[in-house]
């Protein structure tokens, strides 16, 4: 998402036990498809075949909520991406305060 930031992490941690790290990354994409394929390109960048935490990144609108999170949309990816086991943890990131708040299960 950062340039190239995740080809440097990648070359950074050859030949360090995969599991002293915990790697997270980050999409912006909404459905289901473009965060599969993002995710490939991310497993692949940072050379590892699985990504400890990876967040639904800058949801900030009603509007992208709804895409993100409903049918097709970016979480179904990431659902699918934890239980392949690829992914471990989601996670969720939003520059709009109201916007998460309203959508942190307690809203």
């Amino acid at each position: 998402m950062y340039g190239d930031s995740e080809e440097k992490i990648g070359n950074a941690i050859q030949g360090i036990q995969r599991e002293e790290l915990v790697l997270a990354t980050k999409s912006t994409a909404l459905d289901k498809d473009t965060f599969l394929k993002q995710l490939d390109v991310s497993l692949k960048r940072l050379s590892t075949p699985y990504i400890d935490i990876f967040q639904l990144h800058n949801v900030n609108s009603e509007e992208a909520m709804k895409k993100a999170m409903g049918p097709g949309g970016a979480m179904e990816g990431l659902t699918q991406a934890i239980r392949e086991g690829r992914v471990r943890h989601p996670g969720f990131s939003s520059h709009n305060l109201s916007i998460a708040k309203k959508n942190d299960g307690n809203g």
